[in-house]
C-alpha cells in the first residue's frame, strides 16, 4: 500500500484510493471499452463469471455504444 500511496500523492490525487478501487476502475473502464465479461474474468483472476459481472457495472449509455459498434 505504501507504493500506491506514494504515487497517489505524486499525482496530486486527493480522493481516497485503494487497491480495490484501482481494480474496480480498471474493470469498469475495460467494460466501457467493450471488453467481454469473460476476458475481464481472465484478466482479473475471478474464478466465477458472476463475480466479474457483479464487480463491473455498465451503464445504459455504454451498453448502447457497444451495441452500435458491434451491430451487423
Amino acid at each position: 500500500m505504501k507504493t500506491i500511496d506514494k504515487y497517489v500523492r505524486l499525482a496530486g490525487i486527493t480522493k481516497r484510493v485503494s487497491c480495490h478501487s484501482l481494480r474496480h476502475t480498471f474493470g469498469t473502464l475495460k467494460a466501457e471499452q467493450g471488453v467481454s465479461s469473460f476476458q475481464l474474468q481472465a484478466w482479473m483472476g475471478h474464478e466465477k463469471i458472476t463475480t466479474t459481472q457483479l464487480y463491473v457495472h455498465i451503464g445504459r449509455t455504454n451498453s448502447q455504444k457497444v451495441m452500435e459498434q458491434t451491430s451487423l
